[in-house]
């Protein structure tokens, strides 16, 4: 899903079927990783000083694009900049609907039980950091602290 190749193909197809979303999302995550590997003598990325893998890289990118897209919504609605607006919103659905489809009750059921499995101590900040570290914006936050609450 975040690979480099997937990604090219992406692009291609976006160029191939005039979908502008798809175009603007994978040219901007594939140019940012081009930009941190230029120049870049150990080839290794970093994210906050921590080295992460190409495929970590372009997950956070894209997240950062999804977050960033749903401020300058905000900033388009304030201006009545309703074609901007439209623009950003069909990319944010595209990253919602291809990189970070929500999780469903039941599917967030089976990763509680599974983490409580594994981790038979952990606490409800451990749950919460688990769910943002694995599935950035994709839970809706109140229905997974009820689901690890629940006995």
């Amino acid at each position: 899903m975040f690979t480099v190749k997937e990604l090219k193909a992406q692009k291609l197809e976006a160029m191939k079927t005039k979908n502008n979303a798809m175009k603007n999302v994978v040219s901007l995550a594939l140019g940012d990783l081009n930009t941190a590997l230029f120049g870049n003598e150990t080839g290794k990325l970093m994210i906050n000083g921590k080295e992460v893998s190409e495929e970590q890289f372009l997950e956070m990118n894209i997240a950062k694009q999804l977050s960033s897209l749903e401020q300058t919504i905000k900033i388009y609605a304030e201006r009545g900049d309703v074609a901007n607006q439209e623009k950003a919103q069909s990319e944010i659905s595209f990253i919602k609907e291809t990189y970070f489809p929500v999780l469903t009750d039941e599917q967030v059921v089976e990763k509680c039980v599974a983490f409580k499995a594994e981790n038979p101590e952990a606490k409800m900040k451990d749950w919460m950091t688990y769910l943002r570290e694995n599935f950035f914006s994709r839970y809706d936050g109140k229905k997974a602290s009820a689901v690890f609450n629940q006995k």
